[in-house]
């Protein structure tokens, strides 16, 4: 089976390589469209990818307005010239356009999309993404199947498009690595783990309005008279000066450290490793993509009771779950964990064992497989 697999702005491109590259494994031509791909995959013959954009707009949102549409009949073109079976979308960023460009690619191929978030934008005011998103409806009546990582993603979307009960399915999403084994003995060979007093705090991720640094911000300030590090580590999207401001204005400085950019692989691994506490204050989501890459390292979790969260994290199992946007809840949790290395050794082991039990990639690609092959 031939199958393109598209995100355009390379939204989730550790997922799109594991997908892809776990298709291919079990013998299947796939084209990824958008992500690089990843240099673990590369000798993977079955497993091709190019850019959805030119080099010249892939960083100027006015010409990747413009480039969409034409980058969509390239791969149109190809979808014919190929004879592809499947085409698989990540990510919807123009419906109506979309929704022209899936009604021709069907009439040779199949079309599933990957519906990773149920609320536009999480909930979040962006009035030209909205315009944008107008035609979603008429997108999600033109694909063939959808694909969801929750039960609560299921619900959602039923919820508002009640007509999809017969092509949703749950396939959830795997565990992403920041190193492979080979690079982490040879980068923690190179340094000694922090032989630290105090815990480790640590929240990492794009730094945006949903992840809820703010409420976590709130929270810390009721823990004055405990002694603790929060790292706050990822890519803002809310103005840096904004968070410094509120660390500076709550008298944090000392026990907050920001490290606002972009964090290569082996410095989110580091983070990782040295923090105790995992803390995820998000106002919404589906699935994390973070939470399903911690698991590994043993840590202990706070997490909102939301969404996807609730699937993964058992309330005092593998983490603690705090009422969502409520900075005192999350406060009185943070203090269980801080005040218990007991406690932190039972969630994180706990954690670790999870880890080993949940979904490989091989698994969640047979999965997909299967939906491919409902579609035909």
């Amino acid at each position: 089976m031939k199958i393109i697999i598209i995100d355009p702005t390379s939204t989730s491109p550790p997922y799109c390589n594991y997908l892809s590259s776990s298709i291919s494994k079990l013998g299947h031509e796939v084209c990824l469209i958008g992500p690089e791909k990843d240099i673990f995959f590369e000798k993977i013959s079955a497993f091709d990818s190019r850019p959805f954009f030119p080099d010249y707009v892939s960083k100027n949102n006015f010409f990747r307005l413009l480039f969409y549409p034409l980058s969509l009949i390239q791969i149109l073109i190809k979808v014919f010239k190929d004879n592809v079976s499947i085409v698989h979308f990540q990510w919807s960023h123009i419906p109506l356009i979309e929704f022209i460009f899936i009604k021709f690619i069907k009439k040779k191929a199949k079309v599933v999309y990957t519906a990773h978030n149920t609320l536009l934008f999480h909930g979040e005011k962006h009035l030209l993404r909205r315009f944008l998103q107008i035609g979603r409806e008429l997108y999600l009546k033109q694909v063939d199947q959808v694909i969801v990582h929750t039960v609560y993603s299921k619900e959602t979307l039923l919820k508002y498009y009640p007509f999809l009960k017969n092509k949703i399915q749950v396939i959830p999403y795997g565990q992403e690595e920041f190193l492979r084994a080979e690079e982490k003995e040879k980068f923690e060979r190179s340094f000694s783990l922090n032989t630290k007093q105090i815990p480790h705090l640590l929240f990492f991720g794009q730094v945006s309005y949903y992840k809820g640094v703010d409420i976590l911000i709130e929270a810390v300030t009721l823990l004055g008279d405990l002694d603790f590090t929060l790292n706050i580590c990822g890519r803002p999207e809310i103005k840096k000066d904004l968070i410094e401001h509120m660390v500076i204005s709550k008298n944090l400085s000392e026990k907050v450290n920001l490290d606002l950019r972009f964090l290569p692989n082996h410095e989110v691994h580091r983070y990782f490793l040295e923090s105790d506490i995992l803390v995820f204050p998000y106002r919404h989501i589906d699935q994390s993509s973070v939470l399903m890459s911690s698991f590994i390292y043993g840590k202990s979790l706070v997490a909102s009771r939301i969404g996807g969260f609730i699937e993964t994290i058992n309330d005092h199992e593998n983490g603690l779950l705090f009422e969502s946007e409520n900075p005192q809840d999350l406060a009185d949790k943070l203090r269980v964990v801080l005040t218990s290395k007991q406690i932190r050794n039972k969630l994180g082991s706990n954690n670790i064992q999870l880890s080993k039990i949940l979904p490989d990639w091989i698994g969640i690609a047979r999965k997909t497989l299967d939906l491919y092959y409902d579609c035909s």
